[in-house]
C-alpha cells in the first residue's frame, strides 16, 4: 500500500483547490445553521413556541405511525386497524374543536 501514497498525495494536490470553495460554504452554512438552531431552542418568542410546539407534534406523530405500523403486522391487524380508525376519529374531533374555537 507504501506505493500508492505518492499517487494519492498528487491526486488530493490536484484536487484540494476545487474542494475548497466548497469547504468554505459548507462550513459558513453550517454555522449559521447552528446559530439559527441555538436562537430557536432557546429563544422565548412567538417564533419560537410555534416551534417547539410543532416539533412536539411531528414527534409525536412519528412515534404514533411507528406504533400504528407495528400493530399492522402479524396477528393483530383489526385491532391496528381499528386504532387507526379511532385515532382518525380522535383527530377529527380535534379539528372540529379547533374551527369552532377559531370562529
Amino acid at each position: 500500500m507504501a506505493y500508492l501514497d505518492p499517487y494519492i498525495s498528487r491526486g488530493l494536490d490536484l484536487a484540494e483547490p476545487h474542494f475548497a470553495p466548497l469547504g468554505v460554504v459548507v462550513r459558513e452554512e453550517t454555522a449559521s445553521f447552528a446559530q439559527q438552531w441555538e436562537e430557536i431552542v432557546t429563544g422565548d418568542g412567538l417564533r419560537e413556541r410555534v416551534f417547539a410546539v410543532m416539533l412536539g407534534y411531528v414527534v409525536g406523530a412519528s412515534l404514533l405511525t411507528i406504533y400504528l405500523n407495528m400493530l399492522s403486522l402479524g396477528v393483530i391487524k383489526d385491532a391496528g386497524r381499528q386504532m387507526r380508525i379511532t385515532v382518525y376519529n380522535q383527530l377529527l374531533v380535534v379539528k372540529a374543536s379547533i374551527l369552532v374555537c377559531m370562529s
